[in-house]
Protein backbone atom coordinates (compact mmCIF):
# COMPACT_ATOMS: atom_id res chain seq x y z
CA UNK A 1 0.00 0.00 0.00
CA UNK A 2 1.27 3.49 -0.75
CA UNK A 3 1.70 5.93 2.09
CA UNK A 4 -0.99 8.08 0.48
CA UNK A 5 -3.70 5.48 0.93
CA UNK A 6 -6.16 3.52 -1.18
CA UNK A 7 -8.19 6.40 -2.64
CA UNK A 8 -5.12 8.22 -3.90
CA UNK A 9 -3.68 4.99 -5.27
CA UNK A 10 -6.81 4.63 -7.42
CA UNK A 11 -6.53 8.26 -8.51
CA UNK A 12 -2.87 7.82 -9.42
CA UNK A 13 -3.70 4.74 -11.49
CA UNK A 14 -6.38 6.68 -13.36
CA UNK A 15 -3.96 9.49 -14.09
CA UNK A 16 -1.08 7.24 -15.19
CA UNK A 17 -2.88 4.83 -17.51
CA UNK A 18 -2.46 5.54 -21.20
CA UNK A 19 -3.67 3.95 -24.42
CA UNK A 20 -0.24 2.47 -25.16
CA UNK A 21 0.09 1.07 -21.63
CA UNK A 22 -3.00 -1.09 -22.15
CA UNK A 23 -2.09 -4.45 -23.73
CA UNK A 24 -3.50 -5.14 -27.19
CA UNK A 25 -5.37 -8.19 -25.85
CA UNK A 26 -7.17 -5.97 -23.33
CA UNK A 27 -8.00 -3.34 -25.94
CA UNK A 28 -9.39 -6.02 -28.27
CA UNK A 29 -11.56 -7.47 -25.51
CA UNK A 30 -12.75 -3.96 -24.68
CA UNK A 31 -13.75 -3.37 -28.30
CA UNK A 32 -15.79 -6.58 -28.26
CA UNK A 33 -17.58 -5.71 -25.03
CA UNK A 34 -18.30 -2.16 -26.17
CA UNK A 35 -19.87 -3.44 -29.40
CA UNK A 36 -21.92 -5.94 -27.40
CA UNK A 37 -23.08 -3.25 -24.96
CA UNK A 38 -24.19 -0.90 -27.72
CA UNK A 39 -26.19 -3.79 -29.20
CA UNK A 40 -28.10 -4.46 -25.99
CA UNK A 41 -28.67 -0.72 -25.42
CA UNK A 42 -30.28 -0.52 -28.84
CA UNK A 43 -32.34 -3.67 -28.34
CA UNK A 44 -33.67 -2.22 -25.08
CA UNK A 45 -35.69 0.25 -27.16
CA UNK A 46 -38.30 -2.49 -27.25
CA UNK A 47 -38.18 -3.30 -23.53
CA UNK A 48 -40.69 -2.76 -20.74
CA UNK A 49 -38.83 0.19 -19.24
CA UNK A 50 -39.07 2.46 -22.29
CA UNK A 51 -42.65 3.81 -21.99
CA UNK A 52 -41.96 4.94 -18.43
CA UNK A 53 -38.56 6.38 -19.33
CA UNK A 54 -39.99 8.31 -22.25
CA UNK A 55 -42.80 9.63 -20.04
CA UNK A 56 -40.20 10.64 -17.45
CA UNK A 57 -38.20 12.49 -20.10
CA UNK A 58 -41.34 14.22 -21.37
CA UNK A 59 -42.31 15.38 -17.89
CA UNK A 60 -38.77 16.45 -17.02
CA UNK A 61 -37.65 18.20 -20.16
CA UNK A 62 -33.92 18.66 -19.94
CA UNK A 63 -32.56 20.13 -23.17
CA UNK A 64 -28.93 19.33 -23.80
CA UNK A 65 -26.38 17.88 -26.23
CA UNK A 66 -26.09 14.31 -24.95
CA UNK A 67 -27.60 11.60 -27.21
CA UNK A 68 -30.09 9.03 -25.91
CA UNK A 69 -29.02 5.95 -27.83
CA UNK A 70 -31.44 4.88 -30.51
CA UNK A 71 -34.12 7.42 -29.66
CA UNK A 72 -33.02 10.18 -32.02
CA UNK A 73 -33.19 12.75 -29.21
CA UNK A 74 -30.73 14.52 -26.95
CA UNK A 75 -30.97 15.57 -23.32
CA UNK A 76 -28.97 17.12 -20.52
CA UNK A 77 -25.88 15.00 -19.76
CA UNK A 78 -27.05 13.68 -16.39
CA UNK A 79 -30.48 12.71 -17.74
CA UNK A 80 -29.03 11.06 -20.86
CA UNK A 81 -26.57 9.14 -18.68
CA UNK A 82 -29.42 7.80 -16.55
CA UNK A 83 -31.46 6.78 -19.59
CA UNK A 84 -28.56 5.16 -21.45
CA UNK A 85 -27.32 3.33 -18.37
CA UNK A 86 -30.80 1.96 -17.69
CA UNK A 87 -31.19 0.85 -21.31
CA UNK A 88 -27.87 -0.95 -21.13
CA UNK A 89 -29.14 -3.22 -18.36
CA UNK A 90 -32.86 -3.35 -19.14
CA UNK A 91 -32.71 -6.70 -20.95
CA UNK A 92 -30.17 -8.32 -18.60
CA UNK A 93 -28.26 -9.08 -21.78
CA UNK A 94 -25.14 -7.06 -20.98
CA UNK A 95 -21.71 -8.45 -20.12
CA UNK A 96 -20.78 -9.84 -16.73
CA UNK A 97 -17.61 -10.20 -14.73
CA UNK A 98 -17.38 -12.30 -11.59
CA UNK A 99 -14.86 -9.96 -9.98
CA UNK A 100 -17.33 -7.24 -8.99
CA UNK A 101 -19.65 -9.30 -9.60
CA UNK A 102 -21.50 -6.92 -11.87
CA UNK A 103 -22.08 -5.49 -15.33
CA UNK A 104 -19.79 -2.43 -15.47
CA UNK A 105 -20.08 -1.51 -19.15
CA UNK A 106 -23.56 0.03 -19.14
CA UNK A 107 -22.77 2.71 -16.53
CA UNK A 108 -19.26 3.33 -17.84
CA UNK A 109 -20.32 3.81 -21.45
CA UNK A 110 -23.48 5.71 -20.54
CA UNK A 111 -21.42 8.19 -18.53
CA UNK A 112 -18.72 8.56 -21.21
CA UNK A 113 -21.23 9.05 -24.02
CA UNK A 114 -23.13 11.64 -22.01
CA UNK A 115 -20.41 13.76 -20.40
CA UNK A 116 -19.75 17.23 -21.79
CA UNK A 117 -15.97 16.99 -22.01
CA UNK A 118 -13.97 16.45 -24.08
CA UNK A 119 -16.14 18.10 -26.70
CA UNK A 120 -15.28 15.41 -29.26
CA UNK A 121 -14.65 12.01 -27.66
CA UNK A 122 -12.34 10.15 -30.03
CA UNK A 123 -12.01 6.36 -30.07
CA UNK A 124 -8.62 6.09 -28.42
CA UNK A 125 -9.77 8.31 -25.56
CA UNK A 126 -12.93 6.21 -25.20
CA UNK A 127 -11.01 2.92 -25.07
CA UNK A 128 -8.47 4.32 -22.61
CA UNK A 129 -11.12 5.77 -20.30
CA UNK A 130 -13.35 2.70 -20.55
CA UNK A 131 -10.57 0.24 -19.69
CA UNK A 132 -9.21 2.51 -16.96
CA UNK A 133 -12.62 2.76 -15.34
CA UNK A 134 -13.31 -0.96 -15.65
CA UNK A 135 -9.96 -1.76 -14.03
CA UNK A 136 -10.22 0.84 -11.25
CA UNK A 137 -13.71 -0.36 -10.30
CA UNK A 138 -12.48 -3.93 -10.38
CA UNK A 139 -9.65 -3.14 -8.02
CA UNK A 140 -12.09 -1.58 -5.55
CA UNK A 141 -14.14 -4.77 -5.92
CA UNK A 142 -11.06 -6.82 -5.07
CA UNK A 143 -10.58 -4.74 -1.96
CA UNK A 144 -14.15 -4.87 -0.70
CA UNK A 145 -14.64 -8.57 -1.43
CA UNK A 146 -17.64 -10.66 -2.42
CA UNK A 147 -19.36 -10.15 0.95
CA UNK A 148 -20.57 -6.77 -0.34
CA UNK A 149 -22.69 -8.48 -2.99
CA UNK A 150 -23.77 -11.35 -0.76
CA UNK A 151 -25.14 -8.89 1.80
CA UNK A 152 -27.61 -7.69 -0.82
CA UNK A 153 -25.87 -4.76 -2.47
CA UNK A 154 -26.26 -4.73 -6.24
CA UNK A 155 -22.70 -4.11 -7.38
CA UNK A 156 -23.91 -2.98 -10.82
CA UNK A 157 -25.18 0.08 -8.99
CA UNK A 158 -22.78 0.40 -6.09
CA UNK A 159 -19.30 -0.54 -7.33
CA UNK A 160 -19.68 0.31 -11.00
CA UNK A 161 -20.33 3.88 -9.93
CA UNK A 162 -16.63 4.15 -9.09
CA UNK A 163 -15.73 2.58 -12.43
CA UNK A 164 -17.80 5.23 -14.21
CA UNK A 165 -16.26 8.01 -12.10
CA UNK A 166 -12.75 6.78 -12.96
CA UNK A 167 -13.62 6.56 -16.67
CA UNK A 168 -15.09 10.06 -16.88
CA UNK A 169 -12.27 11.49 -14.77
CA UNK A 170 -9.78 9.93 -17.18
CA UNK A 171 -11.55 11.27 -20.26
CA UNK A 172 -11.73 14.74 -18.71
CA UNK A 173 -8.11 14.62 -17.50
CA UNK A 174 -8.89 15.48 -13.89
CA UNK A 175 -5.99 15.91 -11.47
CA UNK A 176 -5.29 13.51 -8.61
CA UNK A 177 -6.94 15.71 -5.98
CA UNK A 178 -10.04 16.13 -8.12
CA UNK A 179 -10.28 12.38 -8.69
CA UNK A 180 -9.96 11.70 -4.96
CA UNK A 181 -12.73 14.22 -4.35
CA UNK A 182 -14.94 12.67 -7.04
CA UNK A 183 -14.49 9.26 -5.42
CA UNK A 184 -15.39 10.79 -2.07
CA UNK A 185 -18.57 12.30 -3.49
CA UNK A 186 -19.47 9.06 -5.26
CA UNK A 187 -19.15 7.07 -2.04
CA UNK A 188 -22.14 8.97 -0.65
CA UNK A 189 -24.15 8.30 -3.82
CA UNK A 190 -23.48 4.55 -4.06
CA UNK A 191 -26.75 2.58 -4.05
CA UNK A 192 -28.61 -0.45 -5.36
CA UNK A 193 -30.22 -3.51 -3.72
CA UNK A 194 -30.59 -7.00 -5.16
CA UNK A 195 -34.07 -7.28 -3.65
CA UNK A 196 -35.24 -5.18 -6.59
CA UNK A 197 -34.28 -7.91 -9.07
CA UNK A 198 -37.22 -8.74 -11.29
CA UNK A 199 -38.45 -5.14 -11.38
CA UNK A 200 -37.68 -2.06 -13.45
CA UNK A 201 -35.59 -0.70 -10.61
CA UNK A 202 -32.82 -3.24 -11.21
CA UNK A 203 -31.76 -1.65 -14.54
CA UNK A 204 -32.20 1.77 -12.98
CA UNK A 205 -29.22 1.00 -10.74
CA UNK A 206 -26.57 1.35 -13.48
CA UNK A 207 -28.50 4.28 -14.93
CA UNK A 208 -28.35 6.03 -11.59
CA UNK A 209 -24.66 5.10 -11.26
CA UNK A 210 -23.92 6.73 -14.61
CA UNK A 211 -25.83 9.85 -13.62
CA UNK A 212 -24.16 9.98 -10.19
CA UNK A 213 -20.74 9.59 -11.80
CA UNK A 214 -21.31 12.72 -13.88
CA UNK A 215 -22.52 14.60 -10.81
CA UNK A 216 -19.49 13.53 -8.78
CA UNK A 217 -16.95 14.44 -11.46
CA UNK A 218 -18.64 17.74 -12.32
CA UNK A 219 -18.79 18.83 -8.67
CA UNK A 220 -15.18 17.79 -8.08
CA UNK A 221 -14.08 19.84 -11.09
CA UNK A 222 -15.69 23.06 -9.76
CA UNK A 223 -14.31 22.99 -6.22
CA UNK A 224 -16.74 20.80 -4.25
CA UNK A 225 -15.23 19.07 -1.25
CA UNK A 226 -15.40 15.49 0.01
CA UNK A 227 -13.27 13.14 2.07
CA UNK A 228 -10.28 12.33 -0.14
CA UNK A 229 -9.53 9.09 1.74
CA UNK A 230 -13.08 7.77 1.69
CA UNK A 231 -12.22 4.23 0.64
CA UNK A 232 -9.85 3.46 3.51
CA UNK A 233 -10.73 5.67 6.51
CA UNK A 234 -12.62 4.37 9.56
CA UNK A 235 -16.35 4.46 8.79
CA UNK A 236 -15.39 4.92 5.16
CA UNK A 237 -16.65 3.02 2.15
CA UNK A 238 -14.92 -0.34 2.60
CA UNK A 239 -15.74 -0.49 6.30
CA UNK A 240 -19.41 0.43 5.82
CA UNK A 241 -20.17 -1.45 2.61
CA UNK A 242 -17.83 -4.38 3.14
CA UNK A 243 -17.04 -6.66 6.07
CA UNK A 244 -14.10 -7.68 8.24
CA UNK A 245 -12.32 -9.26 5.28
CA UNK A 246 -12.37 -6.07 3.19
CA UNK A 247 -8.83 -4.82 2.68
CA UNK A 248 -7.96 -1.31 1.44
CA UNK A 249 -4.35 -2.41 0.92
CA UNK A 250 -5.53 -4.39 -2.11
CA UNK A 251 -6.29 -1.09 -3.82
CA UNK A 252 -2.62 -0.21 -4.29
CA UNK A 253 -2.85 -0.16 -8.06
CA UNK A 254 0.80 0.81 -8.56
CA UNK A 255 1.81 -2.77 -7.89
CA UNK A 256 1.17 -5.36 -10.61
CA UNK A 257 -2.46 -6.47 -10.81
CA UNK A 258 -4.05 -8.58 -13.53
CA UNK A 259 -6.18 -6.71 -16.00
CA UNK A 260 -9.83 -7.60 -15.35
CA UNK A 261 -10.24 -8.38 -19.06
CA UNK A 262 -7.56 -11.07 -18.64
CA UNK A 263 -8.32 -12.40 -15.16
CA UNK A 264 -10.99 -13.32 -14.27
CA UNK A 265 -12.12 -12.14 -17.70
CA UNK A 266 -15.39 -10.76 -18.99
CA UNK A 267 -18.34 -12.88 -20.12
CA UNK A 268 -20.66 -11.90 -22.95
CA UNK A 269 -24.19 -13.18 -22.46
CA UNK A 270 -25.67 -15.68 -24.86
CA UNK A 271 -29.07 -15.44 -23.17
CA UNK A 272 -30.95 -12.26 -22.10
CA UNK A 273 -31.51 -13.16 -18.46
CA UNK A 274 -29.73 -13.38 -15.12
CA UNK A 275 -26.27 -14.88 -15.55
CA UNK A 276 -26.94 -17.27 -12.66
CA UNK A 277 -29.33 -19.18 -14.93
CA UNK A 278 -27.01 -19.59 -17.90
CA UNK A 279 -25.33 -22.85 -16.92
CA UNK A 280 -28.72 -24.48 -16.36
CA UNK A 281 -29.92 -23.26 -19.76
CA UNK A 282 -26.82 -24.68 -21.47
CA UNK A 283 -27.37 -28.03 -19.76
CA UNK A 284 -31.07 -28.27 -20.64
CA UNK A 285 -30.46 -27.31 -24.26
CA UNK A 286 -27.79 -30.01 -24.50
CA UNK A 287 -30.19 -32.61 -23.08
CA UNK A 288 -32.94 -31.53 -25.47
CA UNK A 289 -30.59 -31.77 -28.46
CA UNK A 290 -29.60 -35.31 -27.46
CA UNK A 291 -32.97 -36.73 -26.42
CA UNK A 292 -35.63 -34.58 -28.05
CA UNK A 293 -38.09 -32.47 -26.09
CA UNK A 294 -40.94 -34.95 -26.48
CA UNK A 295 -38.96 -37.77 -24.89
CA UNK A 296 -38.16 -35.95 -21.65
CA UNK A 297 -40.75 -36.62 -18.96
CA UNK A 298 -38.84 -35.21 -16.00
CA UNK A 299 -36.04 -32.74 -15.52
CA UNK A 300 -33.92 -32.20 -12.42
CA UNK A 301 -31.38 -29.42 -12.14
CA UNK A 302 -28.86 -29.16 -9.32
CA UNK A 303 -26.89 -25.99 -8.59
CA UNK A 304 -24.27 -25.11 -5.95
CA UNK A 305 -25.29 -23.58 -2.60
CA UNK A 306 -26.25 -19.96 -3.18
CA UNK A 307 -26.90 -20.63 -6.87
CA UNK A 308 -30.56 -19.67 -6.54
CA UNK A 309 -29.99 -16.57 -4.42
CA UNK A 310 -30.53 -14.21 -7.35
CA UNK A 311 -33.25 -16.39 -8.93
CA UNK A 312 -36.09 -15.98 -6.44
CA UNK A 313 -39.10 -16.51 -8.72
CA UNK A 314 -40.33 -20.10 -8.88
CA UNK A 315 -43.49 -19.20 -10.81
CA UNK A 316 -42.88 -15.87 -12.55
CA UNK A 317 -45.81 -13.82 -13.74
CA UNK A 318 -43.99 -11.18 -15.79
CA UNK A 319 -41.13 -11.06 -18.27
CA UNK A 320 -38.92 -9.30 -15.74
CA UNK A 321 -39.58 -11.98 -13.13
CA UNK A 322 -38.93 -14.64 -15.75
CA UNK A 323 -35.38 -13.35 -16.17
CA UNK A 324 -34.79 -14.32 -12.54
CA UNK A 325 -36.48 -17.71 -12.50
CA UNK A 326 -34.54 -20.95 -12.83
CA UNK A 327 -37.67 -23.08 -13.39
CA UNK A 328 -38.84 -20.79 -16.18
CA UNK A 329 -35.40 -20.73 -17.81
CA UNK A 330 -35.32 -24.53 -17.80
CA UNK A 331 -38.91 -24.84 -19.03
CA UNK A 332 -38.41 -22.35 -21.86
CA UNK A 333 -35.19 -24.03 -22.96
CA UNK A 334 -36.90 -27.42 -22.97
CA UNK A 335 -40.05 -26.24 -24.75
CA UNK A 336 -38.55 -23.90 -27.34
CA UNK A 337 -35.05 -25.25 -27.90
CA UNK A 338 -33.66 -21.74 -27.50
CA UNK A 339 -33.62 -18.82 -25.07
CA UNK A 340 -33.80 -15.50 -26.87
CA UNK A 341 -35.24 -12.01 -26.64
CA UNK A 342 -38.70 -13.42 -27.47
CA UNK A 343 -38.45 -15.76 -24.48
CA UNK A 344 -38.90 -12.84 -22.12
CA UNK A 345 -42.26 -11.29 -22.78
CA UNK A 346 -45.24 -11.40 -20.45
CA UNK A 347 -47.08 -13.56 -22.95
CA UNK A 348 -44.21 -16.04 -23.26
CA UNK A 349 -43.79 -16.35 -19.51
CA UNK A 350 -47.51 -17.05 -19.02
CA UNK A 351 -47.94 -19.68 -21.74
CA UNK A 352 -50.06 -22.67 -20.77
CA UNK A 353 -47.37 -24.99 -22.17
CA UNK A 354 -44.86 -23.51 -19.71
CA UNK A 355 -47.23 -23.92 -16.77
CA UNK A 356 -47.71 -27.57 -17.75
CA UNK A 357 -43.96 -28.17 -17.54
CA UNK A 358 -43.40 -26.80 -14.03
CA UNK A 359 -44.59 -29.96 -12.18
CA UNK A 360 -42.03 -31.95 -14.20
CA UNK A 361 -39.09 -29.69 -13.37
CA UNK A 362 -37.13 -29.59 -10.13
CA UNK A 363 -34.38 -27.06 -9.42
CA UNK A 364 -32.52 -27.25 -6.13
CA UNK A 365 -29.26 -26.34 -4.46
CA UNK A 366 -26.92 -29.24 -3.72
CA UNK A 367 -23.61 -29.00 -1.83
CA UNK A 368 -22.28 -31.83 -4.00
CA UNK A 369 -22.22 -29.39 -6.94
CA UNK A 370 -19.32 -27.57 -5.34
CA UNK A 371 -17.01 -30.48 -5.99
CA UNK A 372 -13.77 -29.76 -4.19
CA UNK A 373 -14.20 -25.99 -4.37
CA UNK A 374 -15.09 -23.56 -1.59
CA UNK A 375 -18.42 -21.84 -1.09
CA UNK A 376 -17.92 -18.24 -2.21
CA UNK A 377 -21.45 -17.44 -3.35
CA UNK A 378 -20.15 -16.59 -6.83
CA UNK A 379 -22.38 -17.74 -9.71
CA UNK A 380 -19.34 -19.56 -11.12
CA UNK A 381 -18.88 -21.82 -8.09
CA UNK A 382 -18.67 -25.53 -8.82
CA UNK A 383 -20.94 -26.81 -11.55
CA UNK A 384 -24.59 -27.10 -12.57
CA UNK A 385 -25.95 -30.52 -13.52
CA UNK A 386 -29.24 -31.21 -15.29
CA UNK A 387 -30.63 -34.74 -15.45
CA UNK A 388 -33.39 -35.79 -17.81
CA UNK A 389 -35.59 -38.86 -17.47
CA UNK A 390 -37.26 -40.22 -20.61
CA UNK A 391 -40.55 -42.03 -21.09
CA UNK A 392 -38.54 -45.24 -21.51
CA UNK A 393 -36.92 -44.76 -18.11
CA UNK A 394 -33.52 -43.67 -19.42
CA UNK A 395 -31.63 -41.01 -17.48
CA UNK A 396 -29.04 -38.71 -19.00
CA UNK A 397 -27.08 -36.00 -17.16
CA UNK A 398 -25.20 -32.98 -18.48
CA UNK A 399 -22.77 -31.06 -16.29
CA UNK A 400 -21.75 -27.47 -17.05
CA UNK A 401 -18.93 -25.67 -15.23
CA UNK A 402 -18.59 -22.57 -17.41
CA UNK A 403 -21.47 -21.25 -19.54
CA UNK A 404 -21.40 -20.23 -23.18
CA UNK A 405 -19.91 -16.78 -23.58
CA UNK A 406 -17.78 -17.03 -20.44
CA UNK A 407 -14.02 -16.51 -20.39
CA UNK A 408 -13.63 -20.29 -20.73
CA UNK A 409 -15.98 -20.42 -23.74
CA UNK A 410 -15.71 -16.91 -25.18
CA UNK A 411 -17.67 -15.41 -28.03
CA UNK A 412 -15.58 -14.35 -31.01
CA UNK A 413 -16.35 -11.55 -33.44
CA UNK A 414 -18.64 -13.75 -35.59
CA UNK A 415 -20.85 -14.60 -32.57
CA UNK A 416 -20.82 -10.99 -31.42
CA UNK A 417 -21.79 -9.87 -34.93
CA UNK A 418 -24.72 -12.31 -34.95
CA UNK A 419 -25.94 -11.06 -31.57
CA UNK A 420 -25.53 -7.47 -32.74
CA UNK A 421 -27.60 -8.15 -35.86
CA UNK A 422 -30.33 -9.87 -33.83
CA UNK A 423 -30.50 -7.03 -31.31
CA UNK A 424 -30.76 -4.38 -34.02
CA UNK A 425 -33.35 -6.35 -36.00
CA UNK A 426 -35.51 -6.71 -32.88
CA UNK A 427 -36.09 -2.93 -32.88
CA UNK A 428 -36.51 -2.64 -36.67
CA UNK A 429 -33.13 -1.05 -37.28
CA UNK A 430 -32.11 -0.96 -40.92
CA UNK A 431 -29.71 -3.83 -41.68
CA UNK A 432 -27.34 -1.63 -43.66
CA UNK A 433 -27.20 0.91 -40.83
CA UNK A 434 -26.58 -1.77 -38.22
CA UNK A 435 -23.83 -3.30 -40.35
CA UNK A 436 -22.11 0.05 -40.79
CA UNK A 437 -22.39 0.75 -37.05
CA UNK A 438 -20.95 -2.64 -36.14
CA UNK A 439 -17.99 -2.11 -38.46
CA UNK A 440 -17.32 1.25 -36.82
CA UNK A 441 -17.54 -0.23 -33.32
CA UNK A 442 -15.20 -3.07 -34.23
CA UNK A 443 -12.57 -0.44 -35.02
CA UNK A 444 -13.76 2.13 -32.50
CA UNK A 445 -10.21 3.34 -31.82
CA UNK A 446 -10.22 5.02 -35.25
CA UNK A 447 -13.39 7.07 -34.66
CA UNK A 448 -12.83 10.81 -34.39
CA UNK A 449 -16.10 11.52 -32.54
CA UNK A 450 -17.82 8.59 -30.85
CA UNK A 451 -20.73 10.67 -29.59
CA UNK A 452 -21.51 11.82 -33.12
CA UNK A 453 -21.52 8.17 -34.19
CA UNK A 454 -24.01 7.27 -31.47
CA UNK A 455 -26.15 10.38 -31.99
CA UNK A 456 -26.70 9.37 -35.61
CA UNK A 457 -28.57 6.18 -34.68
CA UNK A 458 -32.36 6.01 -34.62
CA UNK A 459 -33.91 2.57 -34.37
CA UNK A 460 -36.89 1.74 -36.56
CA UNK A 461 -39.30 1.77 -33.62
CA UNK A 462 -38.75 5.52 -33.26
CA UNK A 463 -38.22 6.58 -36.84
CA UNK A 464 -40.71 9.13 -38.11
CA UNK A 465 -42.64 7.35 -40.92
CA UNK A 466 -43.00 10.71 -42.69
CA UNK A 467 -39.23 11.11 -42.97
Amino acid sequence: MTADGATRAVARFVRSTSYVSIPWQVRESARQVIADTVAVMLAAAGSEVVPSLRAYLERNRAPGPAPVIGWGVTAAPEVAAMLNGTLGHALDYDESTSLYPAHPSAPILAALLSCQEPAALDGETLITAYVTGFQAGGQIARGIGLAHYLRGWHATGTLTLFAAVAAVAKARRLGEDEICTAIGIAASLSAGMTRNFGTMTKPLHPGWAARSALVAVELASVGWTANQQILEVPRGYLELYGDGSSDPDVLALERPAPWVFVSPGVALKKYPCCYAAHRAIDAVLALRAELGAGQITRLSCRVPPGGLRQLPYSRPGTALEGKFSAPYACAAALLDGEVSLSTFTDAAVNRAQIAALYPRIEVREDPACLGDGPVTGDVNDGYVEATATTAAGRTVAVRVRAPSGSADHPMGWPEIAAKFETCCASVLMDAAQSGTLFAALRHIDKERDVRALIAGITVGLYRDPRA
